[in-house]
């Protein structure tokens, strides 16, 4: 602001990167999102690969099959109305900016090879739900977060 007006010029100097910084926090802090992705499987046979990572928001698997022997990173839900077969993967819910819980959804259970839950900032105030049974066969490691 110059002495002989009461405008903020904001094309000069640090106030030109108020909003970049604001938008920072907020994306920080949990309250925005960039984008979602969302893996839906509507009647493909998907398979992940060894050494794949496949990230994304939800995975929902309505038809078909997804086989996992890379790993599943989600920072939202798992929707599994069809068939999924862990082999040698891991899927892992890893959400550190998203305010809400995570779901797991498997009419009559899920199974797991590995299960890995580290939701990173805040993870004291969101869960990953078991809305069913869920096995896990080999590792189970909870970094950061609760199971209800």
């Amino acid at each position: 602001m110059d002495s002989s007006s009461k405008h903020i010029n904001f094309s000069t100097g640090a106030l030109r990167k108020w909003p970049v910084l604001l938008f920072a926090i907020l994306l920080l802090s949990g309250f925005v999102q960039t984008h979602a992705q969302v893996l839906r499987n509507n009647g493909a046979a998907v398979t992940i690969s060894p050494g794949v990572v496949v990230t994304g928001k939800d995975i929902e698997n309505k038809a078909d099959t997804i086989t996992n022997n890379g790993t599943i990173v989600l920072t939202g839900n798992w929707t599994d109305s069809a068939s999924y077969v862990s082999k040698t993967g891991t899927v892992q819910f890893n959400d550190s900016t998203n305010n809400n819980d995570q779901v797991i959804i498997r009419p009559g259970g899920e199974t797991f090879h590995d299960f890995t839950v580290n939701r990173g900032f805040l993870w004291f105030f969101r869960t990953v739900q078991l809305n069913n049974d869920v096995t896990i066969t080999h590792n189970f490691n909870v970094t950061k977060g609760i199971l209800n």
